[in-house]
């Protein structure tokens, strides 16, 4: 896991991990910057939504 670090005065400390509070922040700056991701991506659709199958016809 990648670690993240700030600049608090003069000395380097761990960021502070928490979750954010909607999912779509997320999607929004994946969407500008696929790169994010650590991928060479194209985004072409979110939240798609797929039909269910269960099984092969």
């Amino acid at each position: 896991m990648t670690s993240l670090y700030g600049i608090v005065g003069d000395k380097l400390r761990p960021a502070i991990r928490k979750a954010l509070n909607k999912e779509n922040l997320i999607e929004d700056w994946v969407a500008v910057d696929p790169s994010l991701l650590g991928l060479d991506a194209l985004i072409i659709g979110r939240q798609v939504v797929c039909p269910l199958k269960s099984g092969p016809p």
